[in-house]
């Protein structure tokens, strides 16, 4: 049965039998309605899902952080940032969908509007796509190793002398193909007359497969090494070549990769 709409509101539609159902102008919420909407004073468990996926994914990365430079996360940080606001979305819209505590029930279609599981199904493939961005770096991502220089420093005169760089073994999460070193050969005495520009050195693996094999370069220097499948420790020689009375320091820096 229909009634007349009322003279200051909007229509409505009773439905008497072995239930009442009161409807009124359903709004830009209805995209939100879950359900049949018979309990107006709970939020729909199924709304809370993806927030409950970011957050999960969130404390996940965190708990696991492979490490390494930043900006290879930026897949990660985008997709989960874009899943918690559209999760953050869908709860607010499904609060609003239910209305007021204690107000009637509004008449809502028995299965969930077709914007509305658009829109958990995005928040839900942005999570997954956040931790599987995370997962790629775990496997493929660069990862910072700390150097340490054997042998007593500093280095003097015309040929100075031969340190060994050490790089550490490769753990299960670390295992790459490549190393990239940067090489950096500095004063030992800031406040003298620098002896950098006037320096070289050469850099020759002494672990097995590790090529190139020998490297001449500048005191400051980038070199890539090839690990040739070495998973262990692998050392490198470092011969200093600088000017009379210089006195030199070598230090270094890693980062694992795969090519």
């Amino acid at each position: 049965m229909t009634e007349p709409p009322a003279a200051n509101g909007p229509p409505s539609v009773t439905s008497t039998g072995d239930r009442t159902i009161v409807g009124s102008t359903i709004g830009a919420g209805s995209i939100f309605n879950f359900g049949n909407g018979r309990n107006g004073d709970s939020l729909p468990v199924v709304v809370l899902l993806p927030l409950l996926a970011a957050v999960a994914a969130a404390v996940y990365a965190v708990l696991s952080w492979p490490g390494g430079p930043q900006h290879q996360y930026l897949w990660f940080y985008l997709a989960l940032s874009a899943a918690f606001v559209v999760a953050v979305l869908c709860v607010i819209g499904g609060a609003a969908a239910k209305g007021p505590k204690g107000s009637a029930p509004a008449a809502v279609p028995s299965k969930p509007s077709t914007a509305g599981l658009l829109l958990l199904s995005s928040a839900l493939v942005l999570a997954l796509l956040g931790l599987a961005g995370l997962e790629d770096v775990r496997r493929n991502g660069e990862i910072t190793v700390e150097i340490t220089v054997r042998g007593g420093q500093p280095l003097a005169g015309a040929v100075a002398g031969t340190r060994t760089l050490v790089v550490p073994a490769s753990t299960a999460d670390s295992v790459r193909d490549h190393l990239r070193l940067a090489l950096t050969v500095s004063d030992d005495n800031p406040t003298s007359p620098t002896c950098v520009h006037k320096t070289t050195a050469t850099l020759t693996p002494t672990t097995p497969g590790v090529t190139p094999t020998t490297k001449r370069v500048p005191a400051q220097a980038v070199v890539e090494f090839d690990l040739g499948g070495s998973r262990g420790e692998v050392t490198i020689d470092v011969t200093v070549r600088t000017g009379p009375g210089c006195s030199m320091q070598v230090a270094a820096r890693g980062t694992l990769f795969n090519d």
